[in-house]
């Protein structure tokens, strides 16, 4: 079941998606982008978000430098009920994400 998000033209927060808690975030679907490290918010309770720290503490969770058409498996994030996506350059038109859910 796919859960998709829009970071809209000139923008770099994308809308925030509500997950069931039935599911779990099992990968993020990149459209193509123009060039931007992609990062990865949660909330538990869809008014306060931040970015996922990496499952070893290195720090945030992001894909580097990227132009998208990419699948990430993020199987880290089960936990969360709201995401939402961070682009570190604006955009120069709507890019749609999605977030890929599993059944528990």
């Amino acid at each position: 079941m796919n859960f998709p998000v829009v970071v809209p033209n000139g923008q770099t927060i994308s809308s925030a998606v509500s997950t069931d808690l039935s599911q779990h975030v099992i990968g993020l679907e990149i459209p193509a982008i123009d060039a931007a490290s992609v990062y990865i918010q949660a909330s538990n309770d869809g008014q306060t978000f931040r970015r996922v720290l990496r499952a070893d503490g290195t720090g945030d969770w992001f894909v580097a430098g990227t132009t998208g058409n990419r699948f990430i498996f993020l199987d880290q994030f089960a936990p969360f009920k709201f995401f939402m996506v961070e682009l570190s350059a604006p955009q120069t038109a709507d890019r749609t994400f999605n977030f890929v859910m599993k059944s528990r």
